[in-house]
């Protein structure tokens, strides 16, 4: 079909039209991917109207046992409790929440962000006791991190605690800057707001009591323990009487009552003594008459596992055809002294010695023996690692270490062999051991000046040694020395390593190079030695957040039963290998207090198991989560801190949860505008529909030529 030829004028304006229609259409394109963006505005008015305003939303609970702190006829967890709720009433509909239970490990309490406030409410009343102590700025990061998987533009932290400064960690600078870190990756930080429950100015007097320090965590049917543990005083310079008593598996022993007086704004150190004759696990509680505002600290809990006949096996290096001239001979008959049956030796050679058996052992003595295998070494290291404790004396047969190309032995050694010192003729250059230098609890017995004592012990010959340091180790991994000679050299290095722990004496085990076999501590030293090389494998005593592993009897097959603690720990736990012996684990102690492995078969019958009658009974295995006394110091935040915390960072502290409204709709209130650009978008729609059907008309008004 033929139109006719437009005007110019009709062409201008058909051009006009086309090009408006043009931008229009554009428009709706830019509408689109704008709106795809998610762009936002700041709008204090339009924020108070606008319905497309919605945030994610972290509330974060101290859960530290501070809150026990008694104000009036309430304690600060009531209050911390009300606050929580009252912020949840401040939450639109369409906000998303999550709450965080702020301890050492800070734990959700809701499966994600979600926006039912009957389960966020219901979380709430959930949350178990305050107890143990908290890491706000651990809650803090993982709030942070958890943001950035939220869907919302506006992103907000609230953090309700008691005000107390410890908690804060405002010195550790490293944290701040990881949590700074952890804001900044998200395209609109999220903002911190800080509600602190009401206390009084002044921190009140507290009394608390420290961890219990015991002489040993593993014991023989019948031998003393020792208890030490400090008291301290806080907020009072006056000095005040305190009444100390000990519980032995839950009943109060009359006999170790005590009064301790403690100076004002210091601490002072009860001392106490039990000896425990049954087999198992046992419970001590130490606790004190504090008569303060703040109970929750005034018991202290520790494990001791009493218990006996440890296999150990005794290698010797050395093979002469007298019996009495073997390296081990002297330990043999000291580990058979007596009919108590602590420890139960096994004697070889290295050269009938099979590495495939270790596992039988808890306990491995390798007596001056010459540098070992590559199998030899692997064996040693998973026997080691998978809990066992390994004695290394040295000896005439020991080599010095290969700085050059050293050995897979010299690796696995604590110490580097340098060379043998002192002289079996010359009787000037012996040595003896410092007694300031056993420091730890089970060498006290030992340390104490006597005629022909410990220390008093002559060493003509020994080996000079090096404590080799390795990246990556935490100190209390590395090697170190827990026995010195006057002369400074190492006498006996410790190490920790996996679950079980090496040992080197760098003098002989026999009396070739030391008059130690002749003299009474012979047998008690090396005893406590060995008993000491066990204890990691027990593990009875573990701070917040560590692992709790049941192990089976050697040979048992299979383990079941339940881990039983408080606030209400009732879990069967994981299944776990350690060697050749199994056990269930608890992956981490989330609370302070006492934790009991109970087995299947005392329990089945019980949904709710009586601990104080299981302990009452006795149990086999028991643990004490020790708690951070640091919790115990209420010096609360001060100006300052709150000044250092806020300065460089959106971190503010309010009065009350009323004014988080108003502060979210505030200068810095921002607004999506998504659903106005599709508005927009439909509005371009029906304009672009519009104008096409009004060109569209036109074209068609204009008549054919006629002919």
């Amino acid at each position: 079909m033929q139109f006719l030829e437009p005007s110019p004028k009709e062409r201008r304006s058909l051009w006009i039209e086309n090009f408006w229609l043009l931008l229009l259409r554009m428009g709706l394109l830019a509408c689109l991917v704008f709106a795809l963006a998610r762009p936002w505005f700041q709008s204090t008015w339009l924020a108070q109207f606008t319905a497309t305003r919605t945030q994610d939303v972290a509330i974060i609970v101290d859960g530290s046992y501070s809150l026990e702190r008694v104000v009036g006829n309430r304690t600060l967890g009531d209050d911390v409790r009300k606050l929580t709720r009252q912020v949840l009433d401040q939450l639109d509909a369409s906000d998303a929440v999550q709450i965080y239970d702020a301890r050492e490990t800070p734990q959700t309490r809701l499966a994600g962000y979600v926006r039912d406030r009957g389960a966020a409410r219901d979380a709430l009343l959930d949350l178990p006791t305050p107890t143990g102590s908290s890491n706000l700025i651990a809650a803090l990061n993982t709030a942070a991190r958890d943001l950035l998987q939220t869907g919302n533009l506006d992103r907000e932290i609230v953090v309700i605690t008691d005000g107390q400064r410890r908690p804060w960690d405002v010195e550790d600078l490293a944290a701040w800057q990881t949590f700074d870190g952890l804001r900044q990756q998200a395209r609109v930080p999220p903002r911190v707001w800080v509600v602190e429950a009401s206390t009084p100015a002044d921190p009140p007097r507290n009394l608390s009591i420290g961890p219990i320090e015991l002489s040993r965590e593993l014991a023989m049917p019948g031998t003393q323990i020792r208890l030490r543990t400090p008291i301290r005083s806080t907020g009072s310079a006056a000095p005040v009487a305190c009444d100390v008593s000990l519980e032995i598996n839950g009943v109060r022993s009359p006999s170790h009552s005590t009064t301790v007086r403690v100076p004002g704004d210091g601490s002072a150190s009860v001392e106490l003594s039990v000896v425990l004759d049954r087999p198992g696990c046992h419970v001590l509680a130490v606790s004190i008459d504090a008569q303060d505002d703040l109970p929750a600290d005034d018991r202290a809990y520790a494990v001791v596992e009493v218990g006996g006949g440890w296999p150990v096996l005794l290698v010797d290096g050395s093979s002469p055809a007298d019996a009495s001239r073997r390296e081990t001979f002297f330990a043999m008959a000291a580990f058979d002294a007596g009919d108590q049956g602590w420890l139960v030796p096994t004697q070889v050679s290295v050269q009938d010695w099979d590495v495939t058996k270790l596992a039988d052992y808890s306990a491995v003595v390798l007596a001056n023996v010459p540098p070992l295998s590559d199998e030899q070494v692997a064996a040693l290291d998973q026997f080691v690692t998978s809990g066992g404790g390994v004695l290394v004396t040295l000896g005439d047969q020991t080599t010095p270490t290969s700085e050059e190309s050293p050995t897979n032995w010299d690796r696995w050694l604590p110490v580097n062999r340098i060379e043998i010192a002192g002289s079996l003729s010359d009787d000037s250059q012996a040595t003896t051991i410092t007694p300031d230098s056993l420091e730890l609890p089970w060498q006290e017995r030992f340390r104490r000046q006597r005629t022909a004592g410990f220390c008093d012990v002559r060493y003509q010959r020994w080996w000079k040694v090096a404590l080799p340091q390795h990246d990556g180790i935490e100190a209390a991994e590395q090697s170190h020395s827990v026995a010195l000679f006057t002369s400074g050299d190492p006498c006996l290095v410790w190490e920790r390593r996996g679950e079980g722990a090496i040992a080197v004496w760098t003098s002989s085990l026999d009396a070739d190079w030391n008059a130690l076999p002749s003299k009474p501590d012979y047998v008690p030293w090396w005893h406590e030695v060995l008993f000491a090389l066990l204890e990691p494998a027990a593990r009875r005593n573990v701070p917040v957040g560590q692992p709790l592993s049941a192990m089976a009897s050697p040979g048992q097959t299979e383990l079941t039963g339940r881990f039983l603690g408080p606030l209400g720990v009732d879990t069967p736990g994981d299944d776990w290998k350690l060697g050749s012996r199994i056990g269930k684990r608890l992956p981490a102690a989330r609370f302070p207090g006492v934790y009991l492995f109970v087995p299947q078969s005392r329990i089945a019958d019980q949904r709710a198991p009586d601990t104080a009658k299981l302990l009452a009974e006795g149990v086999e295995q028991a643990f004490a989560v020790e708690v951070d006394v640091d919790e115990s110091d209420l010096t609360p935040l001060s100006d300052a801190d709150r000044e250092s915390l806020s300065s460089s960072r959106p971190l503010r502290f309010i009065q009350s949860p009323d004014e988080l409204k108003t502060a979210w709709l505030g200068e810095s209130a921002r607004t999506e505008i998504a659903d106005l650009l599709l508005y927009v978008f439909i509005g371009f729609l029906v304009i672009e529909s519009l104008m096409t059907r009004r060109m569209v008309g036109r074209g068609s008004g204009i008549q054919p030529p006629t002919e």
